[in-house]
């Protein structure tokens, strides 16, 4: 989806220098006067990403599920009993700060999916603008028969117009709108902060020699060379994902 937004700007650029005002009721679209052509490839567009949006979403839901809570799950498994040997005030700050990480991540990505970012009307009658309810120049969406109120996009997945709506957003199978952004934002930032802590706890422990390092739990190094793998996978996750972000 924000393939498909990045392609509709640049057409934009090439069709004209300056952008052009957004329609008000009874007024021509200026989408209108865009090339067959040009129409044709968004359209072409718009349908195939729409239709793999809505296959692959629910399955990249459940990876970015699976993945954290792998993260999560090795992070208490492997890496925390090689660094803490004793439950002192260095240990349980920690665990404050990974219960406070996760809990945050957990909680924002959860809200972000099951919010609903916000419609516009449907069903709204063309002619039925003008009584002003809708404001006094309202948008009207011909593609769902809805008022479009200003900032508001269609969304070929969801097949709305969405209030303020950012992107859709297929990790979330959700479009990223008015009621659901700041939940969005949040989920951004927790994932960032969660990244650099994994990849700064988990980079000593995949160094060759385990036994130069200090502050290493002795006997956890022979589990540590055979769970390297844990390590090297938490690692790459955390920089990707950091990186993307």
């Amino acid at each position: 989806a924000s393939f498909v937004f990045v392609v509709r700007k640049m057409l934009g650029l090439v069709l004209a220098a300056q952008p052009k005002p957004q329609p008000r009721a009874g007024e021509k679209d200026p989408d209108e006067d865009i090339h067959p052509i040009f129409r044709f490839i968004i359209k072409i567009i718009d349908t195939v990403f729409g239709f793999l949006s809505r296959i692959i979403g629910p399955a990249l839901v459940a990876i970015g599920w699976v993945i954290i809570s792998l993260v999560a799950l090795f992070m208490f498994s492997t890496v925390y009993p090689a660094y803490f040997m004793a439950f002192d005030l260095l240990t349980v700050s920690h665990l404050v700060i990974a219960a406070t990480l996760i809990v945050n991540v957990y909680f924002n990505y959860y809200r972000c999916i099951r919010t609903p970012p916000g419609f516009a009307p449907a069903n709204v009658a063309e002619e039925d603008i003008h009584c002003g309810a809708y404001g006094r120049f309202p948008r009207y969406c011909k593609q769902c028969n809805s008022v479009k109120p200003e900032r508001a996009h269609h969304c070929h997945v969801c097949g709305r117009c969405v209030l303020k709506m950012d992107h859709h957003c297929p990790w979330m199978n959700n479009c990223i709108g008015y009621f659901n952004h700041r939940y969005f934002v949040l989920f951004l930032f927790w994932l960032g902060t969660g990244c650099f802590y994994v990849a700064v706890m988990c980079l000593p422990l995949i160094g060759t020699n385990l036994q130069k390092l200090r502050n290493i739990n002795p006997d956890w190094i022979p589990t540590l060379q055979d769970y390297r793998g844990r390590l090297v996978f938490m690692f790459v996750i955390a920089v990707a994902v950091g990186i993307v972000l």
